[in-house]
């Protein structure tokens, strides 16, 4: 079983900012992803795809795209940009390991994954808008939907 103070499910937007906004804070995590690398979802979209939102609004934390990616960056800008997050950051997930089931047990949460067993005091579920929703609904739970 591997302890931390955090878990992170998802390795892509939202898993790297949390994971770079603790390690900037100094809290202990890991990170798992269920595919074989980072920002999966970005790297399977059509390949003229770029975003619609301005790169100044678009940033993870602690890290601006650089000064020559133009305002709308391009798939590939932006995969360029989360990995090179992940390494300044040096962010290490689990790759290949599914969450399975998460439970409260005590003060503690267990994750369930393909690979074994995650505890945490804290897990955060990034798994982005592209997963499979499941609704969840337990005491001190804080869902946002859209």
């Amino acid at each position: 079983m591997k302890t931390t103070d955090t878990l992170i499910i998802g390795a892509s937007i939202a898993g790297l900012a949390s994971a770079g906004s603790l390690k900037k804070e100094g809290v202990d995590y890991l990170i798992i992803e269920r595919h074989k690398e980072i920002v999966s979802p970005w790297r399977n979209h059509y390949d003229r795809l770029h975003l619609h939102t301005n790169k100044k609004l678009s940033t993870l934390p602690y890290k601006k795209f650089d000064a020559n990616v133009p305002t709308y960056p391009t798939k590939q800008q932006v995969v360029d940009y989360m990995v090179d997050y992940q390494k300044e950051f040096d962010i290490q997930p689990d790759f290949e390991t599914e969450a399975k089931s998460v439970k409260k047990v005590d003060d503690s949460w267990l994750v369930e994954t393909n690979k074994g067993t995650y505890k945490a005091k804290t897990v955060i579920v990034a798994t982005g808008p592209f997963g499979r929703p499941r609704e969840i609904d337990f005491k001190g739970s804080c869902s946002w939907f859209w």
